[in-house]
């Protein structure tokens, strides 16, 4: 099974604090991540442009599974992340401990996963020499503060839009991204974030794609709803209007409530990002949904999702299943990878398997 995934693995490289954080995460969370799910496929060609999966899953409790098929021109690889984390630096509806934690839960879910990727922790000064000498590995830069250090981003220069337009790869969790801009403090307490609005949040996103604001998400939220599960806080304003997103290549990744997503894919240049208009609040949470979007590869590529199914696992009983997908490209393009992603909805559970194999 594990032959047929092909990713790129990167060696951890985190801070001995956050590696503490991990081993406390996993131990609190013991029964989660602990092996709970029996998988077992089998992914066969059938023709020069469709495939079959059997497969059979077996759980010892009740577990509500998901499986997505997805279109990709390259295998999906996880390089890892760079993770923005400075507490001399303010942040916005993101709890300073939720901010730390979603690193370590980033982490700990990838070993989960089978992709111990590296999450190295940058401060400000570290993030404004990341972007100017990026990685040649391609690492995601996840920004989950929802305030920009003035180190990368003020009035008067912009690091990170050069950078994301040049072909980077970004999460970004919180306030409208450019709206904010944060200013060192004295040790004891994070600066005071300036004021920017829509002159900041303009140099990365067109006029028109933020608004929302005077609705919230129920506890069935957008995030939730794009994987069949709950992400159990809302977002009162500033979401993503759904008629704009195609002013930025954007695709809806959540799900809709009146016109506006909390979460999307947007093209920036060269770039991307995963967009998600939410608080930080559970780190635990977030971070299930966030690698989920990443492992499948809708995060950052134009990847067309064939086809979903979920269905919940009676303990004791094995679950037999095939499925076929024909390759819906045009005869004489490159044939693309299909993947098919399989991962456990509850999320503080960690289970999640990746098969891909070249069309063609």
């Amino acid at each position: 099974m594990k032959a047929a995934m092909v990713r790129t693995i990167g060696r951890t490289a985190v801070a001995i604090f956050l590696v503490a954080m991990v081993v406390g995460e996993a131990l609190l969370l013991l029964p989660a991540v602990a092996p709970s799910l029996s998988f077992h496929a089998n992914l066969t060609k059938r023709g020069p442009a469709s495939a079959q999966l059997n497969f059979t899953m077996v759980a010892p409790f009740a577990a509500d599974v998901q499986q997505a098929w997805f279109l990709h021109n390259q295998t999906p690889s996880a390089a890892g992340f760079e993770f923005y984390y400075d507490p001399a630096y303010p942040s916005s509806n993101t709890d300073p401990n939720d901010w730390l934690r979603l690193a370590a839960r980033l982490q700990t879910v990838e070993q989960a996963h089978g992709s111990p990727v590296a999450v190295a922790l940058v401060d400000g000064v570290g993030l404004a020499r990341f972007l100017t000498n990026p990685s040649p590995s391609a690492r995601t830069l996840v920004l989950a503060s929802g305030v920009l250090p003035d180190t990368v981003f003020d009035r008067s220069h912009d690091l990170l839009g050069p950078w994301l337009r040049g072909g980077g790869q970004l999460i970004w969790v919180g306030d409208p991204i450019g709206a904010l801009v944060g200013h060192r403090g004295p040790a004891t307490r994070p600066g005071n974030p300036e004021y920017i609005g829509s002159v900041g949040t303009a140099r990365f996103l067109p006029p028109g794609l933020l608004g929302g604001t005077g609705f919230t998400y129920s506890n069935f939220s957008g995030i939730g709803l794009a994987l069949g599960g709950r992400y159990p806080y809302g977002w009162p304003g500033d979401d993503l209007r759904e008629s704009r997103l195609a002013a930025v290549n954007g695709t809806a990744l959540g799900g809709s409530c009146a016109g506006f997503n909390n979460i999307a894919r947007l093209m920036i240049g060269n770039g991307s990002v995963l967009y998600v208009g939410s608080p930080l609040r559970v780190a635990n949470l977030l971070g299930n949904v966030l690698l989920d979007r990443v492992d499948t590869g809708v995060a950052f590529h134009d990847s067309p999702l064939l086809e979903s199914g979920g269905w919940t696992l009676i303990p004791g009983t094995r679950f037999t299943r095939s499925e076929t997908v024909v390759d819906p490209f045009p005869v004489g393009t490159p044939p693309p990878s299909l993947c098919v992603y399989t991962f456990q909805v509850d999320y503080l559970a960690t289970f999640a398997d990746l098969q891909c194999m070249v069309l063609g």
